[in-house]
């Protein structure tokens, strides 16, 4: 019999809390699921662990990685394995509370949602909860629809969370989404943020419940640690690329959106986040001695003038401190005044042919002054 949930977990390195979060799934008042994990080729016991544990219980799966290939394609081998309509996702190193699945395909049933949001418990390094990251984290809107659900959960010029274990999915809808992905993409860091843009993007239907139903260990994982090396500062901005990574296909679905500039305007505030906020933490946690460097990394992903926006609008008191590091940068146009918004006469093929074209610049940043021919002809602000 095919179960009701898909429980998906990927899982690297986690030995020490992988088991904790398997019984919390098989605590779970709903017995008709399956809990599928992922090892992405863990280099501690945390495939064994999850061997034992399905010795004892045959609904949990284990499928393996031969080599790491990130979280982002832990969760893609999961979604596709899964044989349930509606998916649930839990990290190795955080738990789902008793009544997460019931509670929560209860409402997406009741409703007919693609998307079911929940709240979430932050549990600190000290034990406790609560504090200013978990109220940012409860769900925002009781129901959206069409349009609305993107711009809902992911509004403009707001922090941009794209938390893959806040939300109940149908499993379809982000097998849609991992389709608009290239087959091998590796992201290191907000792995989770892409693929929640496009199924955003993708949904028609979203419904939220107060309830908390997740429980999230906030710094067991790779953020939150100091700024120390180069290859710490490169982990950090590698989040950029994350964004980065989905740009030739939020173009398709602008593309084909009747809602163009929405679509290109969220993703457009939702890149302005992620550089913020590296810059940010870079400014924040990086050693004396490395912060140079780091800032000299982040250049590599953007450039000056738009880190200098992105953090005058997130983070403003970061400015000045941005300024030190380099003097050169004037800062008196900085602007913190919302984003988005578009000129009314630009043609939908206009603008998604300006977005597509800064993608390209990332890559190849040579062909800026073509780009600004472009731009003028195009009569871009």
């Amino acid at each position: 019999m095919r179960p009701l949930i898909s429980i998906v977990i990927p899982v690297c390195n986690d030995a020490e809390t992988i088991e904790a979060a398997l019984e919390s799934c098989l605590a779970q008042t709903m017995t008709d699921i399956e809990v599928i994990c992922v090892d992405d080729a863990s280099a501690d016991a945390s495939a064994e662990i999850v061997e034992n544990v399905a010795r004892r219980d045959h609904r949990v799966r284990l499928l393996r990685h031969s080599t790491n290939l990130s979280a982002l394609q832990a969760r893609r081998t999961g979604v596709q394995a899964a044989r349930a309509d509606h998916l649930l996702f839990l990290d190795g190193d955080d738990e789902l509370t008793p009544e997460a699945a019931s509670a929560a395909l209860q409402r997406a049933r009741r409703t007919d949602a693609d998307l079911v949001g929940f709240g979430v418990t932050v549990i600190g390094a000290d034990g406790n909860s609560g504090g200013r990251y978990e109220r940012r984290l409860q769900p925002r809107h009781r129901s959206l629809r069409e349009r609305e659900v993107l711009i809902g959960l992911f509004p403009i010029d707001q922090p941009a969370d794209g938390q893959l274990w806040r939300y109940l999915f149908r499993t379809d809808l982000l097998r849609r989404a991992h389709a608009l992905l290239p087959d091998d993409l590796v992201l290191l860091r907000v792995n989770d943020l892409p693929v929640m843009f496009l199924t955003a993007a993708l949904a028609t239907r979203y419904v939220s419940m107060p309830a908390r139903l997740y429980r999230y260990h906030l710094g067991r994982g790779g953020s939150g640690h100091r700024v120390d090396s180069l290859d710490r500062a490169r982990f950090y901005t590698s989040a950029i690329t994350s964004i980065d990574s989905i740009s030739d296909a939020v173009g398709a679905l602008a593309l084909a959106s009747r809602d163009t500039d929405l679509v290109l305007d969220s993703y457009a505030s939702a890149r302005r986040w992620i550089i913020a906020y590296v810059c940010h933490q870079l400014l924040e946690k990086s050693d004396s001695d490395v912060v140079d460097d780091a800032l000299s990394e982040l250049w590599t992903h953007a450039d000056v003038t738009e880190v200098a926006q992105a953090t005058a609008r997130f983070f403003p008191d970061s400015l000045t401190t941005l300024q030190r590091h380099v003097p050169s940068l004037d800062i008196s146009g900085c602007s913190t005044a919302r984003g988005g918004g578009t000129a009314a006469a630009r043609s939908r093929a206009q603008r998604v042919a300006l977005h597509l074209g800064r993608s390209l610049l990332r890559v190849i940043p040579g062909l800026r002054p073509l780009a600004h021919r472009a731009r003028r002809w195009l009569r871009v602000e």
